[in-house]
Order: C-alpha cells, then sequence, then structure tokens
C-alpha cells in the first residue's frame, strides 16, 4: 500500500533547515557565531540590544525543530525496507536521532533562558550562551553515529536496484568525518578549533545541513519496494 505522506515527510528535512537558518541567521543573528572570546558583558549587550529580534529567531527555531522528526521517520521507513535490513542499525539510527533532536530542543532553551532575563548578571547570560553553542557543536558522539549507521544500511541493501545508491553511503562516511571537526572546541576560544571556527563550526556546519537536503532528494528518488511489487 501506498504511503500518501512519504514525500511530505521527506520534504521535512528542508523545511527544518530553512527554518532553522532563518531563526538562526535571519532573526537571532547567531552566524557568524557569537565570538567565545568575547567578555560577559560584550554578549550580555548583544542580548539586551538584539533581545527581540534573538526571541523571534528562538521561537522559529523551535517550531522549524518539529520538522526534524517526520523527516526521521520517512528515513526509517526506508532503512526498514531494504534488504538485510538490519534492525540493530535501524534501532541505533532512531535511538541517535532522537537524542539529536533532544539536544537540539535543550540548546535552544538555554538561548530562550539567556535572552529570558536580561537585566540578571552578565555572567549568567555568558553562561547559558556558553552552554548552548557548546551544545551546539560538541555532540561529536551522536551524530557521527547516525551517518555511520545509515551509511552501514545503505551498503548492506544488495538488490540490483538499492532503495538509495551506494555513493549515498559514502557521503554519510564522510559527514561522519566532518562531523568530529568540533570535538576539540573546549579548549579553544578563538582560532579554527574554538566554535565560531572553520573546522569546528563552518565545515560541519555545512555538513550538518547539506545531509538534509542530501537526504530529503535520495528520499524523494527511493522507490517503495511495496508499490513496485503491486505494479507487477
Amino acid at each position: 500500500m501506498k504511503d500518501q505522506y512519504f514525500k511530505l515527510c521527506a520534504l521535512c528535512g528542508p523545511m527544518f533547515c530553512i527554518m532553522f537558518m532563518v531563526g538562526f541567521i535571519g532573526f537571532a543573528g547567531f552566524m557568524p557565531p557569537l565570538p567565545p572570546s568575547a567578555t560577559a558583558v560584550e554578549i550580555a549587550n548583544i542580548y539586551i540590544v538584539d533581545n527581540a529580534s534573538i526571541k523571534t529567531g528562538l521561537i522559529i527555531m523551535m517550531i522549524g525543530l518539529s520538522f526534524s522528526i517526520p523527516f526521521v521517520s520517512a528515513i526509517v521507513t526506508r532503512m526498514k525496507q531494504m534488504r538485510n535490513s538490519s534492525s540493530t542499525l535501524v534501532t541505533t539510527f532512531i535511538i541517535v536521532s532522537a537524542a539529536v533532536a533532544g539536544l537540539l530542543f535543550i540548546l535552544i532553551c538555554a538561548w530562550a533562558v539567556a535572552s529570558y532575563r536580561i537585566d540578571r548578571s552578565p555572567e549568567i547570560i555568558q553562561a547559558f550562551n556558553d552552554f548552548a553553542f557548546i551544545l551546539l557543536i560538541w555532540p561529536v558522539s551522536l551524530i557521527p553515529v547516525s551517518y555511520i549507521s545509515l551509511g552501514l544500511a545503505v551498503l548492506s541493501d544488495d538488490k540490483n536496484t538499492p532503495i538509495f545508491p551506494r555513493w549515498f553511503a559514502f557521503l554519510n562516511f564522510w559527514f561522519a568525518v566532518l562531523a568530529y571537526g568540533g570535538c576539540l572546541l573546549i579548549f579553544f576560544v578563538d582560532g579554527p578549533f574554538a566554535w565560531d571556527g572553520l573546522i569546528a563550526f563552518w565545515i560541519p556546519a555545512v555538513a550538518f545541513f547539506g545531509w538534509y537536503i542530501v537526504t530529503s532528494v535520495v528520499l524523494l528518488q527511493s522507490n517503495d519496494p511495496a508499490e513496485l511489487v503491486s505494479q507487477l
């Protein structure tokens, strides 16, 4: 039976990216990221001057996060339909994806707390800002695992016409490598390994959002095995 909601769920990935970036860049002004080398007073002043814009951006990001859930559901649907589908890899992907969604929820909440009472001590605002940006860049124990589990699942599908192309598996492995760029950020407040640096932020950010776009395209181009059988 054809899943009439599959394509809609597959499009939720780009929707998540668009809304997250509109909130993150267009309203909150977090691109480029607030510098980790800034003083507590400098960080607090940003939250005071741009308070309404930051809060608006956080609302957009929080709503946009909801689109990531049906997108994961679409991926899991295809993973289960692969030949030699591994329940272990599927479960791993589900657990890690749920953890990433929870992580994004918590970091948006941390920015919201930083912007909520702007008359509080600058050091407290800075602490919540630090917590949010570190949480944004540092989940190197989660995101690469989802890429690797999906990549291994794609390689295990040995049909003549697999659900996902094999190059998509190797792209996932490459995204996993790029995601590890932020693992050293707690040692640095400036330079390429700081949370606003090339290796810690910019390259993993391109990989993170690029993965949603590429995966959405691959999902939309994939064939439902049940639908193919019904056409025979």
